[in-house]
C-alpha cells in the first residue's frame, strides 16, 4: 500500500483544522427536520509504568493522544440518523513502540425514498475489540498489548412495504452484513438475508396472522459457510391492550452444526406486557435442531433510576462473539432521561452535557467478547441500573457469557479450535460525585474474567479508575485520573498504574 505524500497530509491536516474551527451548528427546516453539528479536539497525556503489559519487560513511556472528533445528528424529515466519529493519533515517548493511528465510529440512518413504502436503514462501527478471550486483556486501548484489533462493520437493510388489494399486508427486506478486523482474517465475515412477511388488514383486534419466509447466508473469510432457510406462520393474540402474545410453527433447513443440511420442525411462543410507557416485560422460546433460543427482557423506569434485566439464547454467526448488548454509561443514563425529555435529539444533548459534568466516559463499557470465525451458541445474562440523585449518580452492569461452538469443523485459527466452550463475566461500576457546579469525582471499578475448558485457559484483568473533572469554560473542560490494573494468568500476568491529563475543547 502506498503511503500518503507529505503534502496531501498537510492539505489533510489543514482541512481537518478548519472543520474543527467552525462553530457548533444547529439548523431546522419547515418540515421539522433538525440537523446539528458539534466538532471537538481533545488532548491527552497519560504517563504509564507498563507500556507492553509485561511482569518481567515493563517498559515506562509517556502517551500523547490527540483527539479531533465529530458528531452529526439528524431527526426529522426524510433522513434521520446520527454519527458519531473520533480520529486518535497516539504519539508513544520514551519508548520505541510505534506511534498509531485509532478510529472510532458509531453510526446509524434512516432514509425513506419513497414515503410509507421503500426505506433503507444502515448502521457502521469502527471500534478496538479483543482478539483472543484467553490473551492479554487491557483496561485502556492506547496500551499496544498484541490482543486487539480495529473492527470495521457495516450493515444496509432496504425494506419495501405495502397492501395487496386492500386485503393483506406485505413486507419484504434485504439485510447485507460485512464485518473486517485489522491485521486478522478471525473476524472477517459478511451475509445477506432476504425476508418476506404476510399479514391481515383491518383494526387491531383479538385474534391476528401473519406468514413469513427467510433465507440468510453466512460466509467467514476463513471457516465453514452456512445458509438456513424458514418458513413460518404465526397467530397473533392481544385479550388486552397491555398484553400480547403468538404461536409459531414452521420448517427449518439449515448446516450450522451439521456438515450436510438437514431439515425440521420449528414452533415457539413470545409475549409482551407494557402496563406504563415506564415498564416493560417481553418473553420469546423458539425450538431449533441445533438447540432452543430464548429472549426475556425486563425494563422498569422510574423518576431518578432505570432498572435493566435481560436473559438470552440466541446463534452467534462468524465475526464478533459474546459481548453484544452491553449498556455504557450513556445508554443508561439515556434511558432514564426518556421521562424528561421524549426529543431524542435534545434528550441526547442533556445526557451528554450531564455525563461531561459528571466526569464520566459516555461510551465505558467493559468490554468482554473475541473474534472468531466459527457458529456458537450463546446464553447471555444481564442486570444493569442507573440512580441519579441531586449530586450523587451510579451505574452497574453485571453480566455473563457462555459461548458454545456449534460449527462440526474448527478452523483452527480462533478460541474455538481449542476450547468448544467458553465463558466471560463483566461487572463495572461507576459512582459519580459533584463538589461544585463545575467540578466533580468520579470512580470506576470493572473486573473481566475469563475461562475455557483447560485449566490453563483463564485469566482475570481488575481496573480501578479515579477522575477529578472540572468545567474550564462553556465548551472547555479538564480531567486529571488516576488507574490501576491488575492481569491475573498463566501465561502472561501484569500489573500497571497510570496517570492521566485530558483537555477536552468543543467548538
Amino acid at each position: 500500500m502506498k503511503r500518503a505524500k507529505p503534502e496531501r497530509r498537510s492539505q489533510g491536516l489543514a482541512w481537518l483544522l478548519v472543520l474543527l474551527a467552525s462553530p457548533a451548528w444547529s439548523q431546522s427546516g419547515a418540515d421539522g427536520r433538525a440537523l446539528r453539528l458539534d466538532t471537538s479536539l481533545g488532548l491527552t497525556q497519560t504517563y504509564t509504568d507498563n507500556l507492553r503489559l509485561s511482569s518481567t519487560a515493563k517498559d515506562a513511556a509517556l502517551i500523547t493522544q490527540i483527539s479531533p472528533g465529530l458528531r452529526v445528528s439528524s431527526s426529522g424529515g426524510r433522513l434521520r440518523g446520527d454519527l458519531d466519529y473520533s480520529l486518535n493519533g497516539l504519539l508513544y515517548s520514551r519508548s520505541d513502540s510505534a506511534n498509531q493511528t485509532q478510529h472510532r465510529l458509531s453510526a446509524r440512518a434512516n432514509a425513506d425514498l419513497i414515503e410509507d413504502r421503500l426505506s433503507v436503514d444502515a448502521t457502521a462501527s469502527i471500534s478496538q475489540q479483543t482478539l483472543s478471550a484467553f490473551g492479554p486483556a487491557s483496561a485502556s486501548p492506547v496500551l499496544p498489548g498484541g490482543n486487539t484489533a480495529e473492527v470495521y462493520a457495516l450493515s444496509v437493510r432496504p425494506v419495501l412495504r405495502g397492501q395487496l388489494a386492500g386485503l393483506l399486508s406485505y413486507s419484504m427486506q434485504a439485510a447485507f452484513t460485512e464485518a473486517r478486523a485489522k491485521d486478522s482474517v478471525a473476524g472477517d465475515a459478511s451475509s445477506h438475508n432476504l425476508s418476506m412477511q404476510l399479514g391481515g388488514l383491518g383494526a387491531p383486534g383479538l385474534l391476528g396472522w401473519s406468514a413469513q419466509l427467510s433465507r440468510l447466508h453466512s460466509a467467514p473469510r476463513q471457516g465453514r459457510s452456512t445458509d438456513t432457510e424458514q418458513g413460518s406462520v404465526s397467530l397473533l393474540l392481544r385479550p388486552d391492550p397491555d398484553w400480547s402474545a403468538s404461536l409459531t410453527l414452521g420448517h427449518e433447513r439449515e448446516n450450522l452444526a451439521t456438515v450436510s443440511a438437514r431439515a425440521g420442525s420449528t414452533y415457539g411462543l413470545s409475549a409482551q406486557w407494557q402496563p406504563q410507557t415506564r415498564t416493560r416485560l417481553a418473553l420469546d422460546w423458539q425450538h431449533h435442531e441445533y438447540g432452543d433460543t430464548h429472549s426475556i427482557s425486563l425494563e422498569h423506569r422510574m423518576a431518578r433510576s432505570v432498572w435493566r434485566f435481560v436473559d438470552s439464547q440466541s446463534v452467534n454467526r462468524p465475526g464478533l462473539q459474546g459481548n453484544g448488548g452491553g449498556l455504557s454509561n450513556y445508554d443508561l443514563l439515556f434511558a432514564l432521561a426518556a421521562g424528561r425529555e421524549p426529543d431524542l435529539q435534545k434528550r441526547d444533548v442533556l445526557v451528554r452535557q450531564q455525563l461531561a459534568q459528571l466526569g464520566l466516559d459516555p461510551n465505558a463499557l467493559v468490554q468482554g467478547g473475541f473474534v472468531n470465525s466459527s457458529n456458537s451458541l450463546v446464553r447471555r445474562q444481564e442486570a444493569s441500573f442507573a440512580l441519579q440523585g441531586l449530586r450523587t449518580s451510579a451505574t452497574f452492569t453485571l453480566s455473563r457469557t457462555r459461548s458454545e461452538l456449534l460449527d462440526p469443523v474448527a478452523n483452527g485459527r480462533d478460541d474455538f479450535s481449542n476450547s468448544s466452550r467458553i465463558r466471560q463475566q463483566v461487572y463495572a461500576l461507576n459512582l459519580a460525585h459533584r463538589l461544585t457546579p463545575d467540578s466533580s469525582l468520579a470512580l470506576t471499578l470493572s473486573q473481566l474474567k475469563s475461562r475455557g475448558e483447560l485449566s490453563s485457559q483463564h485469566s482475570a484483568l481488575r481496573s480501578v479508575l479515579a477522575n477529578w473533572s472540572a468545567r474550564l469554560g462553556p465548551r472547555s473542560s479538564l480531567v486529571l485520573g488516576l488507574r490501576h490494573s491488575d492481569f491475573e494468568s498463566s501465561t502472561q500476568p501484569y500489573r500497571e498504574n497510570a496517570v492521566l491529563a485530558t483537555f477536552t475543547q468543543q467548538f
